[in-house]
């Protein structure tokens, strides 16, 4: 590891294999770390480096530098070129010998070396940020901010809304002193910059002049923080949790049903969002007034949550960082209080998302959910529908059949068996 992170113009093999190993963890292992790793390092240089552009064009460049394509374009330029050797390509690509590692494969070889520095220095961003550089994958982020215009667009805002817009406000546009304090002592953080704790709580249909900032950009921030400490948490975990289990353990903690959970019940903050939308009142409110889902098991996944809610956790995650001057310590120690409650529910054994859970149990069969109907059909054949009136989210439904679908094929060994032939 030493050695990759020295100015050099080849990574010999051998040690490649080594670091691979770092602490008996597989290559797929450190791959989820150094994915995650590197989505935190773009995210923030690009929030600094663009302030004033949107979440929208910050996510693009973002998954541009993060895609499969680039890594593998950064594995051939870089000093990972001609590193792996046939002999040792089945080992720890698994490959069985092939001698050109196919796109995804490079790919992974980039993010898992990352997660190696990352995980070889006590989980130190600083250092996987350096492993990124060497490799080459920060030179395509600059590449990419070289090519935006100099003059950089104003963030899009309304002096006022469009007229005949319905206008409901959330909020009276003034947050109450006193909320706002037990906000940051349920959060365990002071800002110093309270116009950060008024941007994380404002919603994108809060335009009241063209210099009101909505949530967006520090949610993309606290998004890439929260997968970060997730993927930590559970690498931490057990030592011989697959990479399906890592993300399992992430998936089910930063969904927008357990976001939406903090949000209302750890931290109170749906009280304190500003916006200007009716359906996000009327959605809101049914959120909270409906019959809660179980905590843990497949019920996690079905509660009706508006994004937002979720969008408010992430944001607030990122204001105490940007507050914090990056320190990534002080950020996820916040990120851990506020959501210690929620994850306890659903870890060390998470349910697995319910359509990919459907999935796997019926790998030789093409699923189709139907949007116009509500309807799942395997193979053709209808398994489950539901009416359409009811107010479910498009991801929603879709888990509701699939719970419903997997019950079945519990309850009746011979459907499965006949779907599966």
């Amino acid at each position: 590891l030493t050695a990759l992170l020295q100015p050099s113009t080849c990574v010999p093999a051998v040690m490649l294999k080594r670091v691979l190993r770092l602490h008996g963890a597989t290559m797929e292992r450190l791959e989820c770390v150094g994915d995650a790793a590197l989505k935190l390092i773009v995210s923030e240089r690009l929030y600094l480096a663009l302030p004033c552009y949107s979440e929208g064009v910050l996510s693009d460049v973002r998954s541009h530098v993060t895609c499969n394509s680039t890594l593998c374009e950064v594995h051939q330029r870089g000093p990972l070129c001609g590193a792996v050797d046939p002999s040792c390509a089945a080992d720890w690509c698994r490959l069985e010998g092939s001698v050109r590692l196919a796109l995804k494969a490079s790919a992974d070889t980039v993010e898992a070396v990352v997660g190696a520095a990352c995980v070889g220095a006590g989980f130190s961003v600083a250092c996987a940020a350096l492993a990124a550089e060497r490799l080459g994958a920060l030179a395509v982020l600059d590449e990419a901010l070289r090519k935006l215009p100099a003059q950089s667009p104003a963030l899009a805002a309304s002096a006022a809304l469009r007229e005949g817009k319905e206008k409901v406000e959330a909020e009276t546009g003034e947050f109450d002193a006193n909320a706002l304090r037990g906000l940051q002592e349920k959060l365990g953080w002071r800002f110093r910059d309270g116009e950060l704790l008024a941007e994380a709580l404002t919603h994108g249909s809060f335009m009241r002049d063209s210099q009101t900032r909505s949530y967006d950009r520090l949610e993309f921030l606290g998004d890439a923080l929260l997968d970060f400490v997730c993927i930590e948490d559970a690498y931490r975990h057990d030592a011989a949790a697959g990479p399906s289990a890592l993300t399992d353990w992430k998936s089910a903690c930063v969904s927008t049903e357990a976001l939406a959970r903090v949000c209302r019940d750890s931290l109170g903050a749906h009280c304190l969002l500003r916006h200007f939308s009716a359906a996000l009142v009327n959605a809101i409110e049914a959120y909270c007034e409906a019959p809660r889902e179980g905590s843990n098991g497949c019920g996690a996944w079905l509660d009706n949550a508006p994004k937002a809610l979720a969008d408010v956790v992430e944001s607030l995650v990122g204001a105490v960082y940007v507050d914090s001057g990056f320190d990534l310590a002080a950020a996820s120690v916040v990120a851990r209080r506020i959501c210690a409650q929620v994850w306890g529910q659903l870890v060390p054994n998470p349910c697995r998302e319910p359509t990919r859970a459907l999935r796997e149990q019926l790998p030789s069969v093409t699923l189709f959910f139907d949007d116009k109907t509500h309807s799942i059909l395997a193979d053709g054949i209808l398994l489950a529908t539901m009416p359409k009136g009811q107010s479910l989210s498009r991801h929603n439904w879709k888990r509701v059949l699939a719970v419903r679908t997997l019950h079945m094929l519990d309850a009746c060994s011979q459907l499965r068996c006949a779907l599966c032939e």
